[in-house]
């Protein structure tokens, strides 16, 4: 995550690579399941602004990708996950 402060604004981008869960259960044993998982991506935006040193308020829009091939081999099934999200 890349913030610059900028007064009392912080506009800020990200990028991340990680497992992503298809499906999620609330019992102990599923939630260690490897099923449903991809290798995904994502990136985003948004900005923070802040009343204080430690008080303020965030909006960002995120998009998340799932990977189905990575340098031309297969990774993962062949479930597509593309979502976008926003948030504040």
């Amino acid at each position: 995550m890349i913030a610059p402060k900028i007064g009392p604004v912080r506009p800020y981008g990200l990028f991340g690579v990680g497992l992503m869960k298809a499906h999620v259960d609330l019992n102990p044993v599923n939630i260690v399941s490897f099923t449903d998982n991809q290798f995904a991506w994502d990136l985003g935006g948004g900005v923070m602004v802040m009343f204080g040193q430690h008080v303020g308020i965030r909006g960002e829009i995120r998009h998340f990708h799932s990977f189905q091939s990575f340098l031309g081999l297969p990774i993962g099934s062949d479930t597509k996950l593309n979502f976008g999200r926003a948030s504040a």
